[in-house]
């Protein structure tokens, strides 16, 4: 294993501990410029690692810009499935998610859905 490869590896961590911890405390996936400045690490150190951590499926990211799209199981863009917990309000890519959400929250939620029959929420 290289410096550079540990580094990397080392980064990635730190990463994803911050976007979870992040998610979870102001409802809020950041993006990379903000987890450059949280860290004191270049923005393109930042975008590798998160790079590294899509790779790993522990992200996904937007194809075009590299947005942290979800961190699951929080999700960056509004969708169907909508948690209210703690005083804030989390989106969840699907029901499990939504229900991951409640428990890394560790808090009452109520989750609202859309109709899997006829998608009214």
């Amino acid at each position: 294993m290289t410096e550079r490869a540990t580094d990397l590896e080392l980064l990635a961590r730190d990463i994803r501990i911050h976007v979870f911890r992040e998610a979870a405390a102001s409802a809020r996936i950041p993006q990379a410029p903000d987890i450059s400045r949280a860290l004191g690490r270049s923005e393109a150190d930042v975008r590798a690692g998160l790079h590294e951590l899509a790779v790993a499926k522990v992200l996904i990211l937007a194809p075009n810009d590299g947005d942290i799209w979800a961190a699951n199981p929080f999700c960056a863009v509004p969708s169907g499935f909508r948690v209210a917990a703690a005083g804030k309000h989390y989106w969840g890519i699907c029901i499990w998610d939504a229900l991951g959400i409640a428990a890394a929250i560790g808090a009452d939620a109520v989750i609202s859905a859309p109709c899997g029959e006829c998608g009214v929420g």
